[in-house]
Protein backbone atom coordinates (compact mmCIF):
# COMPACT_ATOMS: atom_id res chain seq x y z
CA UNK A 1 0.00 0.00 0.00
CA UNK A 2 3.00 2.36 0.24
CA UNK A 3 2.60 3.28 -3.44
CA UNK A 4 -1.18 3.70 -3.33
CA UNK A 5 -2.71 7.11 -4.04
CA UNK A 6 -4.48 8.74 -1.08
CA UNK A 7 -7.86 8.67 -2.83
CA UNK A 8 -7.39 4.95 -3.45
CA UNK A 9 -6.45 4.37 0.20
CA UNK A 10 -9.67 6.15 1.20
CA UNK A 11 -11.71 3.91 -1.10
CA UNK A 12 -12.67 6.77 -3.40
CA UNK A 13 -12.93 6.72 -7.17
CA UNK A 14 -9.53 6.74 -8.88
CA UNK A 15 -8.32 7.62 -12.34
CA UNK A 16 -5.00 7.62 -14.18
CA UNK A 17 -3.60 10.20 -11.75
CA UNK A 18 -3.41 7.48 -9.07
CA UNK A 19 -0.70 5.87 -11.22
CA UNK A 20 1.09 9.21 -11.40
CA UNK A 21 1.07 9.35 -7.59
CA UNK A 22 2.69 5.88 -7.55
CA UNK A 23 5.32 7.13 -10.00
CA UNK A 24 6.01 10.04 -7.64
CA UNK A 25 6.52 7.64 -4.73
CA UNK A 26 8.88 5.56 -6.89
CA UNK A 27 10.89 8.65 -7.89
CA UNK A 28 10.93 9.86 -4.28
CA UNK A 29 12.39 6.54 -3.18
CA UNK A 30 14.93 6.55 -6.01
CA UNK A 31 16.03 10.11 -5.20
CA UNK A 32 16.15 9.76 -1.41
CA UNK A 33 16.58 6.06 -0.67
CA UNK A 34 13.53 6.26 1.63
CA UNK A 35 9.86 5.47 1.51
CA UNK A 36 7.85 8.68 1.86
CA UNK A 37 5.10 7.02 3.91
CA UNK A 38 5.99 4.61 6.68
CA UNK A 39 4.06 2.54 9.15
CA UNK A 40 4.44 -0.53 11.31
CA UNK A 41 1.72 -2.36 9.36
CA UNK A 42 -0.41 -1.95 6.25
CA UNK A 43 -3.11 0.05 8.02
CA UNK A 44 -0.55 2.46 9.47
CA UNK A 45 0.89 3.03 5.98
CA UNK A 46 -2.60 3.71 4.60
CA UNK A 47 -3.24 6.24 7.35
CA UNK A 48 0.13 7.90 6.67
CA UNK A 49 -0.74 8.12 2.96
CA UNK A 50 -3.87 10.10 3.72
CA UNK A 51 -2.72 12.26 6.63
CA UNK A 52 1.05 12.83 6.60
CA UNK A 53 3.31 14.97 4.46
CA UNK A 54 6.64 13.30 3.67
CA UNK A 55 9.92 15.03 4.33
CA UNK A 56 10.63 17.24 1.29
CA UNK A 57 12.79 15.67 -1.41
CA UNK A 58 15.05 18.73 -1.43
CA UNK A 59 15.96 18.19 2.22
CA UNK A 60 16.91 14.56 1.68
CA UNK A 61 18.51 14.97 -1.75
CA UNK A 62 19.82 18.56 -1.95
CA UNK A 63 21.82 17.84 -5.13
CA UNK A 64 18.69 16.79 -7.02
CA UNK A 65 17.80 19.34 -9.71
CA UNK A 66 15.10 21.61 -8.24
CA UNK A 67 12.90 21.09 -11.30
CA UNK A 68 12.90 17.33 -10.70
CA UNK A 69 12.17 17.80 -6.99
CA UNK A 70 9.22 20.03 -7.95
CA UNK A 71 7.92 17.37 -10.34
CA UNK A 72 8.15 14.70 -7.63
CA UNK A 73 6.27 16.98 -5.23
CA UNK A 74 3.53 17.55 -7.83
CA UNK A 75 3.27 13.82 -8.58
CA UNK A 76 2.81 13.13 -4.87
CA UNK A 77 0.11 15.74 -4.34
CA UNK A 78 -2.56 14.42 -1.95
CA UNK A 79 -5.16 16.04 -4.21
CA UNK A 80 -5.36 14.36 -7.63
CA UNK A 81 -6.14 17.75 -9.20
CA UNK A 82 -2.70 18.98 -8.06
CA UNK A 83 -0.90 16.25 -10.03
CA UNK A 84 0.11 16.49 -13.68
CA UNK A 85 -2.83 15.84 -16.01
CA UNK A 86 -1.25 12.89 -17.83
CA UNK A 87 1.78 10.66 -18.22
CA UNK A 88 2.47 12.54 -21.46
CA UNK A 89 2.74 15.77 -19.46
CA UNK A 90 5.16 14.06 -17.05
CA UNK A 91 7.22 12.75 -19.96
CA UNK A 92 7.37 16.20 -21.57
CA UNK A 93 8.41 17.73 -18.23
CA UNK A 94 11.19 15.17 -17.74
CA UNK A 95 12.43 15.75 -21.30
CA UNK A 96 12.48 19.52 -20.66
CA UNK A 97 14.39 19.02 -17.40
CA UNK A 98 16.99 16.84 -19.15
CA UNK A 99 17.28 19.31 -22.04
CA UNK A 100 17.72 22.24 -19.63
CA UNK A 101 20.34 20.39 -17.59
CA UNK A 102 22.27 19.49 -20.74
CA UNK A 103 22.11 23.09 -21.94
CA UNK A 104 23.41 24.37 -18.60
CA UNK A 105 26.23 21.85 -18.71
CA UNK A 106 27.21 22.89 -22.25
CA UNK A 107 26.94 26.62 -21.56
CA UNK A 108 30.37 28.34 -21.42
CA UNK A 109 29.00 30.75 -18.82
CA UNK A 110 28.26 27.90 -16.46
CA UNK A 111 30.61 27.65 -13.49
CA UNK A 112 33.03 24.78 -13.43
CA UNK A 113 31.35 21.68 -12.05
CA UNK A 114 32.39 20.43 -8.65
CA UNK A 115 34.61 17.37 -8.67
CA UNK A 116 32.58 14.22 -8.98
CA UNK A 117 32.14 12.14 -5.87
CA UNK A 118 33.75 8.71 -6.02
CA UNK A 119 31.45 6.13 -7.52
CA UNK A 120 29.50 4.20 -4.95
CA UNK A 121 28.12 0.73 -5.44
CA UNK A 122 24.41 0.40 -6.00
CA UNK A 123 22.60 -0.11 -2.71
CA UNK A 124 20.20 -2.96 -2.48
CA UNK A 125 17.39 -2.96 0.01
CA UNK A 126 17.46 -5.94 2.37
CA UNK A 127 14.52 -8.29 2.32
CA UNK A 128 12.85 -8.86 5.65
CA UNK A 129 13.84 -12.03 7.50
CA UNK A 130 10.26 -12.65 8.49
CA UNK A 131 7.32 -13.95 6.48
CA UNK A 132 4.81 -11.51 5.04
CA UNK A 133 2.03 -10.75 7.54
CA UNK A 134 -1.38 -12.25 6.92
CA UNK A 135 -3.41 -9.14 6.19
CA UNK A 136 -6.60 -11.02 5.36
CA UNK A 137 -7.76 -10.73 8.97
CA UNK A 138 -6.87 -7.05 9.43
CA UNK A 139 -8.41 -5.57 6.27
CA UNK A 140 -12.14 -5.22 5.64
CA UNK A 141 -13.66 -7.76 3.28
CA UNK A 142 -14.64 -6.44 -0.17
CA UNK A 143 -18.20 -5.26 -0.63
CA UNK A 144 -18.57 -7.49 -3.69
CA UNK A 145 -18.21 -11.13 -4.55
CA UNK A 146 -16.66 -12.57 -7.70
CA UNK A 147 -19.03 -15.03 -9.33
CA UNK A 148 -17.81 -17.18 -12.21
CA UNK A 149 -20.07 -17.52 -15.22
CA UNK A 150 -21.02 -21.19 -15.65
CA UNK A 151 -21.79 -20.59 -19.35
CA UNK A 152 -18.15 -20.10 -20.31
Amino acid sequence: PAYMAPEQARGERVDHRADLFSLGVTLYRMATGRQPFKGSNAMAVLIALTTETPQPVRELAPKLPPELADLIDRLMSKDAAGRPRSAAEVSATVRRIVRDLQARKASPAAPAPAPAAPAQPVRTLPLPDRPEPDLSQSLPRPAFEVVEDAEQ
